[in-house]
């Protein structure tokens, strides 16, 4: 009865319809075990009938075979296209569960390939407890549950456009041999930018922002960007008439 069902328990032949044959349907049933193929018996008993021919022939039992469909291994889902912001507020999900109920508890350890993309937590986001590496564990009593891992975006003050990282899963630790060092498949994830990169002057009022006077009154003024450069930013600035007034200093350099 574990291995299969049987649409209908018995067949009834009359003399009207004994020409027609009759069908049984065997389903196979589904379980939770990495039990392999198998072997199971449709078992016929003998036949009840007031014709003597026929009463009490007992037909051959039928032999089937129920072709396992599990197999040890982890279920993630998604695995890939994940999006995350820097800004924060946009995060990803990935679950996580086992196909098999394992024989002994079973712990995967999780990491982010970048943790200046992207950190992990379990379950909702909670600012304070992101993690470069994580884990997450099943037993008999949880393993067909799924555990939610959560990606979060890092922000930084580089324009660096949308990058992908991935979150890694490493060899499973457990005792059973059928998950012991199973590895899964990684997650891939972008982390959208939220740096534009903009070039931007500030002027500092002192007292005036844009008057000096001839008897050596002074401004200034600040040359800034709006996020971090790979490579260093130089710059140069003059006056359009010296006689009028000068800059100092006439050069700069902006570093990472």
């Amino acid at each position: 009865a574990s291995e299969a069902s049987l649409e209908q328990d018995s067949v009834i032949f009359t003399p009207d319809n004994w020409f027609e044959a009759q069908f049984i349907t065997v389903e196979g049933k589904n379980d939770s075990e990495d039990d392999g193929n198998q072997i199971f018996n449709v078992i016929t008993s003998a036949t009840v009938s007031n014709d003597t021919s026929y009463n009490n022939i007992d037909p051959s039992d039928l032999e089937y075979n129920n072709i396992d469909n599990e197999g040890p291994g982890f279920v993630i889902k998604p695995v890939s296209n994940l999006q995350v912001s820097e800004n924060g507020t946009t995060t990803a999900e990935a679950t996580i569960q086992l196909r098999t109920h394992p024989s002994s508890p079973v712990t995967l350890l999780i990491a982010t390939a970048n943790d200046e993309e992207g950190k992990l937590s379990i379950g909702n986001y909670e600012e304070g407890k992101l993690s470069s590496i994580i884990s997450v564990s099943f037993n008999a009593s949880n393993w067909s549950e799924s555990q939610t891992v959560t990606i979060t975006g890092i922000d930084d003050q580089i324009k660096d456009g949308r990058k992908g990282f991935a979150i890694v899963t490493f060899p499973a630790i457990s005792e059973d041999p059928d998950y012991k060092d199973v590895n899964p498949v990684d997650i891939i994830v972008f982390n959208e930018d939220d740096d534009t990169g903009d070039t931007r002057i500030w002027w500092e009022r002192q007292p005036d922002p844009t008057e000096v006077t001839e008897r050596g009154g002074e401004d200034t003024f600040t040359f800034q960007v709006s996020s971090q450069p790979t490579h260093p930013i130089d710059f140069n600035v003059s006056s359009s008439d010296p006689t009028e007034g000068t800059v100092s200093p006439t050069s700069g350099t902006i570093w990472p």
